[in-house]
């Protein structure tokens, strides 16, 4: 099984990239995202909402504030 990284997931184009290969590929999903100004968890929150759950447990989703961990 594969596993691919999405950054900027939760972006526009990240997300129909996410979408596209749940929908075509087999592969687990990593996903991970800032979440600054143009990511929204709910993009990534809508594709998944009616998925069947052995579909939802191919997706991680990784966010954080990179930004404010390098500045402490």
């Amino acid at each position: 099984m594969k596993t691919v990284l999405i950054t900027g997931s939760a972006g526009f184009i990240g997300h129909h990239l996410v979408r596209y290969l749940l929908e075509k590929t087999k592969w687990d999903i990593i996903c991970l995202d800032r979440l600054d100004y143009s990511g929204d968890i709910n993009r990534l929150h809508e594709i998944l909402e009616d998925l069947p759950l052995e579909t939802k447990k191919r997706v991680k989703i990784v966010y954080h504030d990179l930004m404010n961990s390098l500045n402490t």
